[in-house]
Parts: C-alpha cells; sequence; structure tokens
C-alpha cells in the first residue's frame, strides 16, 4: 500500500494564513480580555454616562461615583490597582460619548451576565482608543480598551511575512534532518551472516 507523505512546501503557505489570522485578530483587539474593577466598597447600580468628572455611576445606596479623572487615563488601560472610585453630586452633567469607533473591534464576549453596557471612544492624533465597560450583575464595573495607532496596518504585511518565512524555515530544517538520516543509512555497510558456526 503506497504511503502518502505530507509536501513540506505547503508549511510556507500555512504559516502565511496563520500569520492573516493573528493580523486579524490583533487589530481587531481579541487579544485584549475584561479587566475587573469592582466597585466602590458598594454595589453599583446603573452606568449614568460621561460627565466632567469622568464616567458617572450610581450606587445603590443612592450615591454617585466617578473613576479617578478618567479623562486623564483615556490613552492607558484600567487596571484594577490604579483605580480610586471618588464620590460625586449629582448635579453633575452628563454627555453622550462619541462611541461609533468600537464598532469596528472585537471583544470576546464577558464570562459573567451582563447588566449594562456603556461603550466611549477617544480620536488620537493617529489612531483611535475604544473604551467598553461592562456592569454585571453583581453591582461589579469592568473595562475592556483597545488602542490603534497610525501604523498599526502594517501587521497585515509582518505577520503573514513572518509566517511564511517560518513556515519556510521549519520546512528546510526538515528536509535537512530527512536528508542527513538518508545520508546516515547509506554509509552504514550492511552487516554480513557468513552462516559458518564456529
Amino acid at each position: 500500500m503506497k504511503r502518502h507523505r505530507f509536501n513540506l512546501w505547503f508549511l510556507p503557505p500555512i504559516g502565511l494564513i496563520i500569520g492573516y489570522i493573528i493580523a486579524f485578530m490583533f487589530m481587531n483587539g481579541l487579544f485584549v480580555t475584561w479587566q475587573s474593577l469592582g466597585n466602590p466598597s458598594e454595589d453599583i447600580s446603573r452606568i449614568i454616562g460621561l460627565s466632567e468628572h469622568g464616567i458617572l455611576m450610581s450606587a445603590r445606596s443612592g450615591d454617585y461615583y466617578s473613576l479617578n479623572n478618567f479623562q486623564n487615563n483615556l490613552e492607558k488601560p484600567l487596571h484594577r490597582k490604579d483605580i480610586v472610585w471618588i464620590k460625586q453630586p449629582m448635579s453633575s452633567e452628563v454627555y453622550e460619548p462619541y462611541s461609533n469607533h468600537c464598532s469596528r473591534f472585537i471583544s470576546w464576549p464577558p464570562i459573567f451576565k451582563v447588566k449594562q453596557q456603556f461603550k466611549l471612544s477617544v480620536g488620537q492624533i493617529e489612531g483611535i482608543n475604544c473604551y467598553k465597560f461592562v456592569l454585571d450583575m453583581d453591582g461589579n464595573i469592568w473595562s475592556w480598551n483597545y488602542a490603534t495607532g497610525g501604523f498599526i496596518g502594517f501587521v497585515y504585511y509582518i505577520f503573514p511575512f513572518i509566517g511564511a518565512l517560518g513556515g519556510l524555515i521549519i520546512a528546510l530544517l526538515i528536509k535537512a534532518g530527512l536528508w542527513s538520516r538518508s545520508k546516515i543509512k547509506t554509509a552504514t555497510p550492511p552487516s554480513m551472516d557468513t552462516g559458518l558456526s564456529p
């Protein structure tokens, strides 16, 4: 029965395809995970909107809180250790945020049950920064943030090139290994059995 061998020269195209997949995931924020921001020692009941103090939220007690000077952190990912909840007056004016740019990014579905979602996109000189805030059923806030720069489109050239090059190198290494093994086999003389017993 004839054995079908895998053609090693398929590895560079396979690496090219994998590179495109990685580039797509990188461009659309699929490597970014949800970050837990917790709550200000009491459960949050609703995300109200964007105010002069940042993202304004109401707690179940009736108090209002915002994330610490949120507008000063627009270009950095938010982490729980960096968050300081500040009690705010309800007299703060609330603005409707611009969130159209967030539609181009893909975030993995949260592993928790979502009660409310709030999106905010911020234009930069050479890119876009998108924030997604989610309120879960337990009164905790989660955030998702992804920013793109002006030259991020080059990943569609860089990652496929690296993938194809990696596939080519692997194919050449396997070919070299098979060639050296065949050389060793041909250089080894066969054992001779004369059939004579002592």
